[in-house]
């Protein structure tokens, strides 16, 4: 029977052996194989069946699969970062609700939140084009800015603006920028185009700095390329970054923190992922304090440490996430501790 604490060991073995934890769909093969989400060639899910839970099994006993990956101290990533349109994605969220899927499940799959996935079975035709509305209102985002930007914005007067922008601010605008709430863009309206100009004639800020430079402004950051990043603000700057200094950069240089959350779990979690503390956090837990604090903790109680027990990290002990990191599985870091010699911490003290 899949209990919680046995769900959260076969997440962590996973992780040891695969190098990362799962992601939902690949314990769900067979309906991710009918949206295309991996190939036709056999899964290690499907080789080792009798190994893994299901998908249904962990949603059966947990209330979302990030939670699942929390009990066993893994770090959650969307699987598979969102891509697509809005209207493919509906289209997707529509198919696998035919084949029962429930929200959760479907937001998994598409890498959005529970709540997105049901916006997209809910969505409703633009009365402009046709296309799906996700939210609510009578058109889509594009019809819906067309119609409160009269003016005619050319492809040439957007990229002169933005080349204006860069000029003064250093950078290109981003999508953030040409909205009221940016304070130059309103101090100097109507001096700069709008949001919507940009996704009514070019289709968006991407196509705009395609067209500026030929550099895509949200470059696709998997784990080994936002890594990289970091090691190089680190051997540009002497330091870690801190988290403003991820959205000033962002998409640019550097991956945003959201960015990082969704491929480490946060901000932290990528800088240890790179080898390095967070600044101001004093709590390095190597292998030998790992290890000290096993043979401290089975000195008090008797019994190696549960790895339930050590979801979070206190001044007492390392979190699971850390002790697999260093050791590739919680039972090999208790096998360690146990194997190596010396006296136990209480043995020490009797002395």
């Amino acid at each position: 029977m899949w209990t919680a604490e046995r769900i959260a060991e076969a997440l962590c073995v996973w992780a040891s052996e695969t190098g990362a934890p799962p992601m939902s769909y690949e314990w769900c093969p067979g309906s991710a194989r009918g949206i295309g989400l991996i190939g036709p060639a056999t899964t290690k899910f499907e080789v080792e069946r009798e190994r893994w839970p299901g998908n249904t099994t962990v949603y059966r006993v947990f209330p979302s699969w990030a939670a699942a990956l929390e009990a066993a101290g893994l770090p959650y990533s969307r699987s598979p970062p969102v891509r697509g349109t809005v209207a493919e994605r509906v289209e997707q969220a529509r198919e696998m609700a035919a084949r029962g899927l429930i929200a959760r499940e479907i937001g998994d799959h598409l890498g959005v939140s529970v709540r997105t996935a049901e916006a997209y079975l809910c969505a409703s035709e633009c009365e402009g084009c046709g296309a799906p509305v996700v939210g609510g209102g009578g058109r889509c985002r594009r019809c819906a800015a067309k119609a409160a930007n009269p003016r005619n914005w050319t492809e040439q007067d957007l990229l002169a603006a933005a080349r204006v922008w860069r000029l003064e601010t250093g950078r290109y605008p981003t999508g953030r920028d040409w909205l009221p709430t940016n304070l130059k863009w309103a101090a100097e309206a109507p001096r700069w185009p709008t949001n919507g100009a940009v996704q009514i004639t070019m289709g968006g800020f991407q196509e705009l700095r395609l067209a500026l430079d030929q550099t895509p402004y949200n470059a696709p950051w998997d784990r080994e390329t936002a890594i990289a990043a970091i090691n190089a603000f680190v051997e540009a700057n002497g330091r870690v970054p801190k988290k403003a200094e991820w959205e000033s950069g962002a998409g640019d240089r550097y991956p945003s923190s959201a960015t990082l959350q969704r491929l480490f779990g946060g901000v932290s979690a990528a800088l240890r992922a790179a080898g390095h503390e967070p600044a101001g956090d004093r709590r390095i837990w190597g292998r030998e304090r790992i290890i000290e604090a096993i043979r401290t903790f089975e000195a008090k109680h008797g019994r190696p440490p549960k790895f339930t027990e050590w979801v979070a990290a206190s001044p007492e002990n390392p979190s699971v996430g850390t002790v697999v990191k260093r050791f590739g599985n919680f039972p090999q870091a208790i096998a360690t501790a146990r194997s190596e010699a010396g006296p136990s911490p209480d043995q020490c003290n009797d002395a």
